[in-house]
């Protein structure tokens, strides 16, 4: 592993174990095996060191929605596999998770760099604005239909961290039709 992912690596490890304001570039070298200088080498600033991570793992995960999404496929079973690969990312790796969640949490406190997170998802955003009008979506903000679906995965995979719920196929299948039960007008 080449220094700059080991420091990534470390930040992923400390800020999920010890917290954001305990984690100081000096653990994080300590942690990497790197001198504090060659933090700065790679990030300007200890901001810009978590910023960059959150970037990282925020890609990762619009791959892997993109990547499980297929217009050859309908319209529920799409949406099913993107549930499905959400929740099996957010279960089967935790810290990534929780890295994502807390540092989406603090965007709230610095909005100018909120864009620079929403990455281009444009088949899910034709498939949300009805694709094929083979469905239609209830009349609310894009934003709330967002919050409708992955507001629940959030609470899921926290469910699971927790041990207090095992993810099945059925489960799995379950959830995503509650979901898609919470954003689609019924004929």
């Amino acid at each position: 592993m080449d220094k700059k992912e080991s420091i990534l690596e470390a930040t992923l490890k400390l800020t999920t174990e010890i917290g954001w304001v305990d984690t100081s570039t000096s653990l994080i070298a300590k942690e990497a095996n790197v001198g504090m200088g060659t933090i700065y080498r790679y990030f300007e600033s200890k901001e810009q060191l978590f910023y960059d991570l959150f970037i990282r793992l925020k890609q990762k995960l619009n791959e892997i929605v993109i990547s499980s999404f297929s217009f050859e496929k309908d319209p529920f079973d799409n949406f099913e596999n993107v549930v499905r690969n959400l929740l099996l990312y957010y279960t089967e790796n935790m810290r990534e998770f929780r890295y994502l969640e807390t540092y989406s949490d603090l965007t709230s406190e610095i909005p100018e760099r909120i864009d620079d997170t929403l990455l281009p998802l444009e088949p899910i955003t034709n498939f949300l604005n009805g694709w094929n009008n083979s469905f239609q979506l209830k009349p609310l903000p894009i934003d709330v239909i967002f919050g409708l679906i992955y507001g629940p995965l959030v609470a899921i995979a926290n469910l699971v961290h927790m041990k207090k719920l095992v993810l099945t196929d059925q489960i799995i299948s379950d959830i995503s039709e509650a979901c898609w039960d919470s954003i689609i007008v019924k004929n």
